[in-house]
């Protein structure tokens, strides 16, 4: 490592390890601020050089938002207006820049922030004694020296030395600052050592998926005129891509999020079969599929198309896409006899040589039958198995006992034999009558509304913090069912499942398809906000 490099962190690591007094300076500060805000008053901010762009750092993230959608709060930056610093400067001297502005703008009760490293800038001392005289409150960013802090209300004092750390530790408290402001429900999200933690547990977890898997294909390209055949638009196609859809998207969300994992499913004797193996294979799980020859193996292809001038945007044309059309080619009919008892046999197979979640992803295409069913809870029961399932509603009774089912706002109101347009329940009522009704840990997807939870003793509203532009929703139940079953399995408590599901599925719908999640895109989402 380099040695400035290393002289640098070693300077910030000393100063941090002496932060105790310097929280409870900044604690006072936030205690202040607020007490300004609720009796309506304006904070007025300053610095020099590298403390001015901390100053309009802190009214941007106040004004803006820091990280959840929150009131605006009126922090202005005496920093930004060209015209006015550049005449009093002109007119009065540099050191009157600050002072003048806060004659002329600050009120009795209004506070006025410097930042000062040295504690003997002349401008932020005149303004701070200009704020005291116009009955202001003042709180100081400083260092150790000069006279700035002694002028203070709340003095925030650095114990670092060095003008750059100084600065790097007034960063850390801007975002402190910023933090209190957050919503409650905000400011209880999971830190980054704990996100670690959980995500470092995903790892090698084994997870055997039970379901219909499909062959999802795209095929991509460019509309730029209408058939004169018919008026319908002509695809000049540009790009083909193939991926294991359905079950094999939960499988292969699980595996790319480190878990090792088997699917069972059903596929039929035919080149498909094949295309779908050799997907499954590259997406890096294991596939146990049983062959059924009177029926076909179930392929969706997806049409997608962009306009002319929008395939400038991306250079791969799947992205950014809208779907034209989708043509479907499956056998819905439940399996049954020979296929049926080969399925049974190899859940009981893989759960025996051990295993430590069993997720079942119904799409309602013929693997779950009554049996299948009856076979996956006895195995868990047998061998403490976690089961995770993502029904559809007539399955439901199946899979009472389950630890953990994750179905959809339309879903939940079909469990319960009601129609949600005409019979709309809330997601609170609608949790807890599931819970009683199937006796398992109940997580409500709400698309854009984030998930409600009724289990291990949660029962609360999780809303989605994580804004991202919509381009596709499919496989996003698998993507939230597989993040709520790794979560159980690391050691995740309800509340905490449902926040990392929130945010793998605020992943996933921003791409087009049937994709899978890495750990860095949920570990990104869950750390950097996204607007």
């Amino acid at each position: 490592m380099n040695k400035n490099y290393q002289n640098h962190s070693n300077e910030l690591r000393r100063a941090i390890d002496s932060l105790e007094p310097w929280y409870d300076q900044v604690e006072k500060a936030v205690d202040l601020l607020k007490a300004g805000f609720k009796a309506g008053k304006t904070v007025y901010v300053a610095g020099n050089g590298g403390s001015a762009t901390l100053a309009q750092h802190l009214s941007d993230e106040m004004v803006g938002r820091y990280e959840s959608d929150r009131p605006a709060y009126p922090v202005v930056a005496l920093t930004t207006d060209g015209a006015v610093l550049t005449v009093i400067g002109n007119d009065y001297g540099y050191e009157h820049t600050f002072s003048r502005q806060i004659e002329a703008l600050g009120r009795e009760g209004d506070i006025f922030m410097g930042f000062s490293t040295s504690g003997t800038s002349k401008n932020i001392l005149m303004a701070a004694e200009m704020a005291r005289k116009k009955g202001m409150k003042i709180i100081s960013f400083t260092g150790n020296t000069g006279t700035f802090k002694d002028l203070a209300d709340v003095a925030v004092v650095s114990p670092a030395k060095a003008t750059s750390r100084i600065q790097e530790l007034d960063l850390h408290a801007i975002h402190l600052m910023c933090e209190a402001f957050e919503p409650e429900q905000k400011q209880r999200r999971m830190g980054m050592d704990r996100i670690e933690e959980l995500l470092g547990h995903f790892v090698g977890k084994r997870i055997m998926v039970v379901g219909d898997v499909m062959l999802d294909k795209y095929l991509a390209g460019i509309v730029e005129r209408v058939n004169p055949e018919a008026p319908v638009p002509v695809l000049r196609a540009q790009q083909e891509r193939e991926v294991t859809g359905g079950a094999g998207n939960a499988a292969k969300n699980a595996a790319t999020l480190g878990a090792k994992v088997i699917l069972v499913s059903v596929v039929g004797q035919d080149d498909m079969a094949a295309r779908i193996d050799k997907a499954a294979q590259s997406e890096g799980y294991e596939s146990r599929f049983i062959q059924d020859p009177s029926r076909p193996t179930i392929s969706k292809t997806r049409f997608l198309a962009k306009i002319r001038e929008s395939n400038i945007l991306s250079a791969d044309p799947i992205e950014g896409s809208q779907q034209l059309l989708r043509v479907d080619w499956e056998n819905r009919d439940k399996i049954s006899g020979v296929v049926e008892e080969k399925v049974i046999q190899t859940i009981k197979q893989i759960a025996g040589n051990g295993i430590d979640g069993i997720l079942v992803s119904d799409y309602d295409k013929g693997v779950i039958t009554k049996n299948v069913a009856a076979a996956i809870m006895e195995v868990a029961r047998k061998h403490n198995i976690v089961v995770a399932a993502d029904l559809k509603p007539s399955n439901g009774p199946l899979f009472k006992g389950a630890n953990i089912i994750s179905p959809n706002r339309k879903e939940a109101h079909e469990y319960l034999g009601l129609d949600p347009i005409a019979q709309p329940t809330g997601p609170a009522e609608i949790a807890k009558r599931l819970r009683e009704r199937m006796d398992t840990g109940v997580f409500v997807t709400l698309g854009p509304d984030g998930m409600y939870v009724n289990a291990g003793g949660v029962n609360q509203h999780v809303p989605q913090d994580h804004v991202v532009k919509v381009y596709d929703v499919s496989g996003a139940g698998d993507t939230a069912v597989v993040t709520l079953l790794l979560s159980r399995l690391a050691g995740a408590n309800p509340l905490e499942a449902a926040k990392l599901a929130n945010a793998a599925g605020a992943v996933v719908v921003g791409k087009v398809g049937t994709v899978a999640i890495t750990p860095d895109e949920l570990r990104s989402m869950l750390l950097h906000r996204h607007k």
